[in-house]
């Protein structure tokens, strides 16, 4: 009867210990399945906010660079018309100054409200938003790349494969490139 006793705590500890390892098994595999979903997700939010900001940014850089090239026109073109003025009536001498004053005055209100801002710094902030979103992306690419690999090689060892196999767990493909949104934005200054 004892003996009888002692054979039954042994199955029960083993059903125990086994029951105990599908568990962690099972939720070591949901844990790595959720990872991989979370990396994807964060692939996503990147080529989202690069699809969100970068358009953007394209937009106001090339609208400041008119803008600029478009002031220094007019600065070239007042002070031409100011100089041959020289040569004509006081009356035409006084239109052209007023001209040049007027955009002189546009002129000094831009650089006194953005001293430090030329087209040539916003380019160069545009080139370093498009090389830290790429880093981002490419950071993100990596992280899902790790979180499947671990996720595949917990599918495929033993005793998880086991575990795997019974509750629908399989392995998961790598990061392979682009389906349209991952394609990077043409980014075209005119």
């Amino acid at each position: 009867m004892k003996r009888l006793w002692v054979v039954a705590i042994v199955v029960v500890l083993a059903l125990i210990v086994f029951g105990a390892t599908i568990a962690v098994l099972y939720n070591g595999l949901v844990s790595a399945d959720v990872a991989v979903s979370e990396q994807w997700s964060e692939i996503r939010n990147q080529y989202q906010r690069r699809n969100d900001l970068i358009p953007n940014l394209v937009s106001v850089t090339r609208d400041y660079m008119s803008y600029e090239a478009d002031l220094l026109v007019n600065l070239t073109r007042a002070r031409t018309e100011w100089a041959n003025s020289l040569s004509q009536s006081i009356e035409s001498q006084i239109a052209a100054g007023q001209e040049l004053d007027a955009v002189i005055g546009q002129w000094l209100m831009t650089v006194e409200n953005y001293p430090d801002l030329t087209a040539n710094q916003v380019v160069l902030g545009l080139m370093d938003e498009l090389a830290g979103t790429e880093n981002r992306i490419a950071v993100a690419r990596g992280r899902f790349i790790e979180a499947t690999a671990d996720y595949n090689r917990q599918v495929r060892s033993f005793p998880s494969s086991l575990i795997a196999g019974m509750f629908g767990f399989y392995p998961k493909e790598y990061y392979t490139g682009s389906d349209g949104i991952e394609d990077p934005i043409d980014v075209s200054l005119r």
